[in-house]
């Protein structure tokens, strides 16, 4: 790294200090004032209380902190607190605190006016940097996928074993994926007592290497000896081939043939530069990971972004320009000037599969691998079973763990990386967001046309559910009709309910029925035990409805129960599931009672039994293959030979 990138990355570091990242003070920072490696500052004490390096303050003390770089990082070394004499202002007031206590003289100095938000003049571009360096290292992490898969894998494997004690013993498996790890313990004798052990297993789909099982699992300790490094290889072969052993033991048959055989082991010794994985088998190096993601995070903060850059949610806000004439302009037309419009979308929640990204500085950043709805086309080409990899927001992580849609939204202008596959399979593409965005509203529209299509094969698989699950049927009838009336009744859980018995009915072969028929099998089962037309809305939006079956009442009246038996053309109707004109007796029967008091306890339980339900899902097949008699089929036939009808 040479001496610009050194002064970049320094600036980016310290901006991280001013606005909280690196070791936070209780109050923000208002002013700072840099000198080589060192950042002082400066901030009003709301309380009293003990800072980070041990000085008591009381409520509105000015309290000056001198911050180090330290790696990625700054810390708190040295506090003192400033007093500024009378026309000293508290810059003059924290430089002259700085001479006397550390005798140095800034060459960099400035007010915060926003705090949380301030940008440091990049001294290689003069240009404000976008982020911080934290900020920085993530987005290069995120963007590493523009590396060879083969280089990256390797790379990253490296990488995490630079983070073992050593000495220590490596044995990579011939898939490239499992690294097991064992560190030998020397106590102060320099005698070895204890072995700790991690296997850690490479995931292409994050770009991350994890830890799936460590040394709590098989621990090992033994008397204090010394052993040679024929030993200490010879001994971690045994425990990884004992460890293996028990895997596949405990793993059933599902883990047969899943450990392999050792590809590559080595020994690493401390205070050696060791490096073997980075060397790949057919000659080529990978680059050093924490150099890699250095020069990436510098090229990002330079304007000179690894294609893509992906957008992280603290950046969402604009920044207004600070340009002289900016001023010149009224508020409203300022913010009108630079408001962006940020194009978003919502997906399904299951499409949405969250993830860690556990940064070069330490940080844990949220981020989710979001795919793209089925039938998703930009420019003629289908694009279901693509993704994109995408940082969290806390919006986003509500959304996600809540169970509700999660939005996208992408920084205008900047193109947004789509791929497919894994490791040397591993396909991308870049597109505009705002299309992206149409194409993703576009398929979802389309999938919403399709699901208002009723096969005919729906209505059989819910009759055949009816059938064969009846006493099940009746009870979730009950359960469904007791939640409404608690005012707890839940769609998203009702779905479920009915979609596992149709599940079961139509068993795994997916070619008989189709993922969207046995949606509308469930969907007609909601409706006929819970007497909603939309099973997706709540109990608050459909409890003014009629249910299904039942007769809206007439415009100006009032629907009340009466005790009028019906008379036979009624029950006909009841039996065939139509609905005709009441007679005129009841009719003066009806209006000439008291009207009950109006309930508020939610809709009545309505009666059914296996007959007349089966008979109300007859009729419905019965009125669905006349409309196909009639009425020519609709475009794109189905898989269930082309029987499609418009509910």
């Amino acid at each position: 790294m040479n001496q610009q990138e050194q002064s970049t990355k320094r600036a980016a570091i310290f901006q991280d200090t001013i606005n909280g990242t690196n070791d936070p003070t209780p109050w923000p920072v208002t002013m700072w004032a840099s000198s080589g490696d060192t950042i002082w500052t400066a901030g009003t004490a709301r309380t009293a209380g003990e800072d980070s390096v041990g000085m008591i303050y009381g409520p509105g003390e000015t309290i000056v902190h001198r911050n180090t770089i330290a790696g990625d990082t700054t810390r708190a070394t040295e506090s003192f607190a400033i007093r500024p004499a009378d026309g000293q202002s508290p810059m003059d007031a924290m430089l002259a605190g700085i001479e006397q206590w550390n005798h140095r003289h800034p060459d960099r100095w400035d007010t915060v006016t926003t705090p949380g938000e301030y940008r440091m003049m990049d001294p290689t571009t003069g240009r404000p940097l976008p982020m911080g360096w934290s900020a920085s290292l993530a987005v290069a992490a995120s963007a590493a996928g523009r590396l060879d898969p083969n280089l990256l894998q390797a790379s990253l494997m490296q990488n995490a074993v630079e983070h073992e004690p050593r000495p220590c013993v490596f044995f990579l498996e011939d898939n490239g994926y499992d690294l097991m790890v064992f560190s030998w313990h020397r106590n102060q004798q320099g005698l070895f007592d204890a072995m700790s052990f991690k296997h850690l297993q490479y995931d292409d789909l994050s770009m991350q290497v994890t830890c799936i099982s460590h040394s709590e699992d098989m621990r090992e300790s033994f008397p204090a000896k010394t052993m040679s490094d024929g030993e200490l290889l010879t001994q971690s072969r045994v425990y990884r081939d004992e460890y293996q052993y028990w895997r596949e033991r405990d793993g059933g048959p599902v883990v047969q043939g899943m450990t392999g055989r050792v590809m590559r082991s080595g020994l690493l010794k401390p205070g050696l530069e060791q490096k073997p994985l980075l060397t790949l088998n057919d000659g080529r190096r990978a680059p050093d990971w924490n150099e890699f993601i250095d020069r990436a995070a510098i090229s990002i903060l330079q304007g000179r972004p690894v294609s893509p850059t992906p957008t992280l949610p603290q950046q969402e806000q604009p920044e207004r320009t600070a340009e002289p004439t900016a001023a010149t302009q009224t508020p409203a037309r300022t913010d009108a000037a630079t408001k962006q419009v940020w194009p978003n979308a919502w997906v399904a929640n299951r499409l949405a599969h969250t993830y860690i990204l556990h940064a070069k500085d330490g940080r844990d950043w949220p981020k989710m691998i979001v795919g793209l709805p089925r039938g998703t086309a930009i420019d003629g080409q289908d694009l279901t079973g693509w993704a994109t990899d995408m940082f969290m927001s806390a919006k986003n992580r509500r959304q996600k763990s809540e169970g509700r849609a999660v939005n996208l939204r992408f920084r205008p202008g900047t193109p947004v990386e789509l791929f497919t596959g894994r490791g040397t399979e591993r396909r991308t593409m870049q597109v505009d967001p705002q299309t992206l965005v149409q194409a993703i509203a576009a398929a979802q529209k389309r999938s919403r046309d399709a699901e208002q299509t009723l096969d005919t094969a729906s209505v059989e698989l819910a009759s055949k559910t009816v059938e064969e699950s009846w006493p099940q049927i009746e009870r979730m009838q009950g359960r469904f009709a007791e939640y409404q009336r608690d005012g707890a009744y839940k769609p998203a859980v009702a779905m479920k309910w009915a979609r596992r018995l149709v599940d079961r009915t139509a068993g795994p072969d997916k070619d008989r029925w189709t993922s969207r028929q046995r949606r509308q099998a469930a969907r007609l089962l909601i409706q006929e035990l819970a007497g909603t037309q939309d099973p997706t809305r709540s109990t608050d939006e459909t409890r003014d409805r009629p249910a299904v079956g039942q007769a809206a009442p007439e415009a100006g009246r009032t629907s009340t129960p009466t005790s009028a038996k019906p008379d036979k053309t009624t029950e006909q109707a009841r039996a065939t599931g139509t609905t005709g004109s009441p007679s005129p007796a009841a009719d003066q029967e009806t209006e000439s009672e008291t009207p009950e008091p109006a309930r508020h306890d939610g809709p009545e339980r309505r009666h059914a039994d296996l007959k007349s339900t089966l008979d109300r899902f007859r009729t419905r097949l019965k009125e669905n293959l006349d409309g196909l008699n009639t009425t020519p089929p609709a475009s794109g036939p189905d898989r269930n030979r082309g029987q499609r009808k418009t509910l």
